[in-house]
């Protein structure tokens, strides 16, 4: 499930054209935020496409095979390097579950 027509990543950083406020007596051309969102909507977060790409990038070519087959899903793949960060389960939250079940189960 590759999307081969997609253009690679670029390296991470650097300066970016037309980024910051003009200068004085500079004009630019307003950018149209909805068509470029589209364009660009794999290059940040935790798509599966965008994971792939940058595990390729730096490198993880063995978590990048396992996440193509479905052996790892993308986000637990981002997990393990430490890109994402799981959510903590407190006890506060597990008993307030209990509680909605048994609500729910009395009616």
């Amino acid at each position: 499930m590759t999307n081969d027509l997609s253009p690679p990543l670029g390296q991470h950083g650097g300066p970016r054209p037309g980024a910051g406020r003009p200068k004085k007596g500079e004009n630019r051309e307003r950018k149209n935020q909805s068509s470029t969102r589209r364009l660009n909507s794999r290059a940040y977060g935790t798509s599966r496409a965008y994971v792939i790409c940058r595990l390729e990038r730096d490198g993880f070519t063995e978590l990048a095979a396992k996440v193509r087959a479905g052996e790892m899903s993308a986000y637990a793949a981002s997990a393990v390097l430490g890109w994402a960060h799981r959510p903590q389960m407190d006890s506060s939250t597990v008993v307030r579950r209990r509680v909605i079940d048994i609500a729910s189960l009395i009616g």
